[in-house]
Parts: C-alpha cells; structure tokens; sequence
C-alpha cells in the first residue's frame, strides 16, 4: 500500500464555504457565485481509512450558488451543480479490483436552504434547513457504475453561531445533522471557520468534520467515491475573496487530516462572486 500526503487536497462539496454563518444579509440583499470545481486523482481512501493507489477517477463541477434575505431574518439560498462530470480510465486497484473505462456528464445533486435568524449583535445565531434534491444520476455511464448524484433525498438541520473578534477578524462555528433516505447512514457535520474581511482580501481558514453514524447500508459507491454511503473526512480548506467593486474572485483549496470512503486526491475550485 502506498501513503499519500499527510495533508491530501480535498472538496468541500455542496457544503458552500459562503453561508454566512449565523449573520443574515439585509432584507433584499444577497450573494452569488459562479465556480468551477475538480478533484481528481490516483488515491482512494477505503473503509479502513487506508489509502491504496487505484486508476486515475475524477469529478468536476460547474456550480451556481446564490443566497438571498426575504427579511432581516429570513434567507433562502440554493446551491446547483448543473453540470457535473465524472470519469474513471480502465486498470486495476491495488487490491485487484479492475475497473473499465467510463465518463458521464449531466445534472448534480441540487441543495435548497432556508435559514433564520435567532439572535443578531455581539453573537449572531441561525438556524437553517436544508433539503438536498436527488436530481444527478446515481447509475451513470456505460457501466452504471458512476455517479452523478446519490439519488436520495436528505434534510439538513443546522445551527450556526458567529462573531466579530475585532481588527474585521471573525469567528464562526457550525453544528448539524443530516437524515438521510435511500439506505444512507445519518451524519454529524460540525465546522470551525475563522476568517478577516479586509477593504480587498477576505481570506478564511475552515475546518470542517463530517461523521458517518453508520446506520444504513454498508455497501459504498466505487470509484470516485464522492457520493458514497458511510463516506468521512476531516479537513482544513483555506479559501480567498478578491473583491472588485460589487463582485469577485475566489479560489480554495482544501487539505484533508482524514478520510474515509472517498478519493483522496487534490482539489481546485475557482469562481467569480457578485454581492447585490
């Protein structure tokens, strides 16, 4: 077996790094961003947290998410894939398993929030909801074998508390659970964002964990493994803003401490964001 990096590059996913935490936009007011994400990679981290060198799989992303505030505290947002691809080229894993040849491309899983505020000043709360609409392939390509989506419909309940640390520095944690359908475990997610919004460079730093409970089906999804059940990491994605007037650039990367379930393998997300 071979050991990848320590520090491994890996996606976020659905989770947006621009949520806003506990503090809602003004009424009226909002976010969005146009981005484009790939992971990809030779590493594939097993049941066992074991890292073994597989064929070359990957997945890209090309994502809108938009957030907007119906009051002052309460805010919708959306987070769409509408093009995902996936592909996998032909060999054999280190433990034998042989894959074919494969590519998809269509539709990814669409995620719908709303969230409200619970208390707002020196401590900022929020409570959302989040519902994950199955509306990617989960049997994609020739082989069936890929995925473009996991084909259930889950809900999200969260709660997010922020605050100001003074010099523009931030502070932000996050705790929730996810239920899942379709034979998929429940999930614990839990994050820890600290973060300084300067007059052009908003630069953060989170750290986000995501715990499988292990209740549903064992089976898991083959390579690249991005929608598979019982799936964990723990990881650390440093993310940067460079904003132009009312609009943007953003760039982030991520470095995973653990993983489970999941290629593990470098991951680059580059968009432009516009406030309105």
């Amino acid at each position: 077996m071979k050991r990848a990096l320590s520090f491994l590059l890996f996606s976020l996913l659905s989770f947006s790094l621009f949520a806003g935490g506990g503090w809602i936009n003004e009424k009226g007011h909002g976010f969005a961003m146009l981005s484009q994400r790939y992971i990809g990679g030779s590493f594939y981290a097993f049941n066992n947290a074991s890292i073994y060198t597989t064929p070359l799989a990957g997945v890209y992303t090309t994502n809108l998410y938009a957030e907007y505030a119906l009051t002052n505290k309460v805010e919708i947002s959306t987070f769409f894939p509408f093009l995902t691809g996936a592909f996998m080229q032909a060999g054999t894993d280190e433990l034998g398993a042989v894959y074919p040849e494969d590519a998809a491309f269509g539709l990814g899983d669409m995620d719908v929030a709303i969230k409200y505020g619970l208390l707002s000043g020196g401590l900022n709360l929020a409570v959302s909801g989040l519902f994950g609409l199955p509306l990617g392939d989960n049997q994609a390509g020739e082989t069936n074998r890929l995925m473009l989506g996991d084909g259930e419909f889950n809900q999200m309940i969260k709660l997010d508390a922020s605050v100001g640390l003074g010099a523009k520095w931030y502070g932000t944690f996050m705790v929730g659970f996810n239920h899942r359908t379709q034979g998929f475990s429940e999930e614990f997610h839990s994050s820890l964002e600290i973060g300084r919004n300067g007059d052009k460079l908003l630069a953060l730093t989170k750290f986000y964990l995501l715990k499988s409970m292990n209740n549903g089906n064992a089976n898991v999804a083959s390579l690249p493994g991005i929608y598979s059940n019982n799936l964990e990491y723990f990881a650390l994605n440093p993310s940067f803003l460079y904003k132009m007037g009312n609009g943007g650039i953003n760039l982030d990367l991520g470095f995973a401490l653990h993983l489970r379930n999941i290629i593990a393998a470098p991951s680059l997300s580059l968009g432009y964001f516009l406030k309105f």
